[in-house]
């Protein structure tokens, strides 16, 4: 049986693409029933002089707090019950609001609301079986190979004071500074004993720098400009002075690559023999990762033949999926967002700026996949739809998978499971190519 229509649209006009603004009312006789609910809902909440608490006549509560004490909470009822409604009346599919308002309410009227209503784009794709990626090359350079080596060779280093008087790249050091821009101390800048490798990048450009062949124990001046995109806003393109005493160093002493380092790291009774397995594991983390690879490859492929014209709001609606799960994971971790803000001295819109191009990216793909769903009739079996469940499960663990059936609704997860089989039917039909020389890139772009 169809829900009773609670609403009436009143005005209705196209927007920009995929947008369209309208007005709409709820009438008085439909909005009591909301006000109603609310009353009930919270007259236990409300003490009233001279009735026991929760026995106060609605009237009364109105008399005392204002007519119209009951209208918010019953309006935001009423808008989202008359949405549902609202949204089944548009063609395609509805991918939420913007711009909504509550313009007017009251007994006589009901209460009047305009919002733009968004819906998902028109998507074309110019090709997506067939498409070109290149291959990837499984070769394992020198290079590579004595990269791997060192890494495990810095994690063997031992740490110990410096014996000279001066300090030099690569010294873990012990620093006090107190920062200056106009010659005023600025926030943030400064702190005392310090942990900085010299030339490990964490502090601005030509910062490190100027402590190389610094004594230990002496004071000294650091002079650099800010950035001109630094998150301070303050401090954009700002000259300052750190005033500095370096307390302490020390350096890493690291061992010799020799058959006595391979006997210490490995099974190995040589070096050229641990060397070779090195060369050995890289190829194979190569020839594991060939598979990720091409489907990457194809995924940019095929949403380099989309034709579409994104609304903003399904980028935001993926910023906030990926802010939700931001807060999840470091909430975990005793982290919360306000916390992480304070520290890094950034606005909110700025953090949420760090996800927009993924967000982009993710939102282009998916477009680009429900297209070929559609174009290739693409159809989930009860069972496909079992195994995304377990799919889903994996990001949950300890969570019952029963749970996580309640939790997303099998329209949504065969959805998902169609993309995927869509996802799979792209990248097989690729062609793999051999890769293109910078020149023979060139050459195409002119």
């Amino acid at each position: 049986m169809e829900a009773e229509k609670i609403y009436e649209i009143t005005k209705r006009e196209s927007g920009a693409e995929n947008e369209t603004k309208i007005e709409f009312k709820i009438p008085p006789e439909k909005l009591e029933t909301y006000v109603q609910k609310e009353y009930l809902r919270l007259k236990n909440q409300i003490t009233i002089q001279g009735f026991r608490k929760g026995k106060a006549p609605r009237k009364v509560i109105e008399n005392h707090y204002g007519k119209d004490v009951f209208y918010a909470d019953a309006a935001e009822d009423a808008y989202k019950d008359a949405l549902e409604g609202i949204f089944k009346e548009f063609d395609g599919e509805v991918i939420g609001t913007e711009e909504s308002e509550l313009t007017e309410i009251s007994s006589e009227v009901g209460a009047l609301f305009t919002a733009t209503i968004v819906t998902k784009p028109t998507v074309n794709i110019k090709q997506y079986k067939g498409l070109e990626i290149e291959r990837v090359d499984l070769s394992v350079s020198e290079e590579e190979v004595d990269k791997y080596i060192e890494g495990i060779r810095l994690s063997r280093a031992s740490i110990m004071t410096v014996e000279r008087d001066y300090v030099q790249k690569g010294d873990r050091i012990s620093l006090n500074f107190d920062g200056y821009k106009d010659g005023e101390p600025f926030d943030g800048g400064q702190a005392e004993e310090y942990d900085l490798e010299i030339g490990s990048g964490q502090f601005i450009a030509g910062f490190e720098e100027q402590l190389e062949g610094k004594k230990i124990g002496e004071e000294f001046d650091v002079n650099v400009t800010f950035p001109e995109k630094y998150h301070v806003k303050e401090l954009q393109g700002a000259p300052v002075v750190f005033k500095c005493e370096i307390l302490s160093a020390r350096e890493r002493i690291l061992p010799e690559l020799d058959d006595d380092f391979a006997q210490d790291v490995s099974a190995y009774e040589t070096f050229d023999e641990y060397k070779a397995s090195a060369r050995a594991k890289l190829e194979k983390q190569k020839k594991d990762d060939e598979d990720a690879h091409y489907i990457i490859e194809a995924d940019e492929a095929l949403t380099a033949q989309l034709e579409v014209n994104v609304p903003l709001l399904m980028i935001e609606q993926k910023i906030d999926e990926h802010v939700n799960r931001w807060e999840i994971e470091n909430a975990q971790k005793g982290l919360t967002l306000q916390n992480y803000l304070n520290a890094l001295r950034i606005k909110y819109q700025q953090f949420r700026n760090g996800f927009r191009t993924i967000a982009e990216k993710e939102v282009n793909l998916r477009l680009a996949l429900e297209k070929v769903v559609d174009l290739e009739k693409v159809e989930v079996s009860d069972e496909e739809v079992d195994v995304q469940y377990g799919e889903y499960a994996k990001n949950f663990p300890g969570v019952k998978l029963e749970d996580i059936k309640e939790r997303f609704s099998e329209k949504d997860v065969r959805a998902d499971a169609a993309v995927n089989k869509a996802r799979k039917l792209v990248r097989e039909s690729a062609v793999i190519i051999e890769k293109k020389t910078d020149a023979e890139t060139e050459t195409k772009a002119e």
